[in-house]
């Protein structure tokens, strides 16, 4: 049969390349919508600037209310840790600083997860809670969470509890670490 367009072979590249630039067009206006989607209101959260008027801030001693020997200590290291590192503010000594940043450690409480057998436990979860406080040098409060709580879990040795409190330890610090991690962001978030 005779193709008055100059012939099948010739039809056959520009249905190809129709076809191709189709496929690409298609793959650019999904890919486009993607990211769209997924860029639409999404952003890191927290990192912003110092609270309202407070470009120092001073971290006190977090206060321990629990019998978890040295908690308030390594929470109080954690904070000052994450606001040295990403607070655009300074941190300074409580004479200088316009904010005070203080707080308690309200609970610390650890759990059975995993069990060997009825009395061996195998792995726990440890949890602490804590308050926590900013107020300017008036003492007027400007922001504070109540009850912000993390948890990590830490293996159990059967034959060496000194092992196993050394577990524990190393979680707790996992989970200060991750507590100053949410307080700089809640903080910062919230102006």
């Amino acid at each position: 049969m005779h193709n008055p367009f100059g012939g099948a072979s010739s039809i056959q590249p520009l249905c190809n390349r129709l076809l191709s630039l189709k496929a690409a067009r298609r793959i650019a206006i999904i890919t486009g919508l993607c990211l769209l989607i997924c860029s639409c209101g999404y952003g890191f959260a927290g990192g912003g600037g110092p609270p309202k008027g407070l470009n120092t801030i001073f971290i006190d001693l977090i206060e321990n209310q629990t019998a978890e020997i040295g908690a308030e200590i390594v929470l109080t290291d954690q904070l000052k840790n994450e606001f040295i590192r990403k607070y655009k503010g300074e941190i300074v000594s409580q004479e200088q600083a316009e904010g005070i940043l203080s707080g308690r450690i309200t609970g610390v409480r650890s759990w059975t997860i995993a069990r060997r057998n009825a009395q061996s436990p195998l792995e726990k979860r440890v949890s602490v809670t804590i308050d926590l406080t900013l107020k300017n040098q008036a003492g007027e409060v400007v922001w504070f969470t109540r009850g912000m709580s993390g948890s990590e879990a830490y293996t159990v040795s059967q034959d060496d509890k000194s092992q196993t409190e050394s577990n524990k330890r190393e979680a707790i610090e996992l989970v200060c670490l991750r507590l100053g991690e949410e307080a700089y962001y809640r903080m910062t978030d919230d102006f």
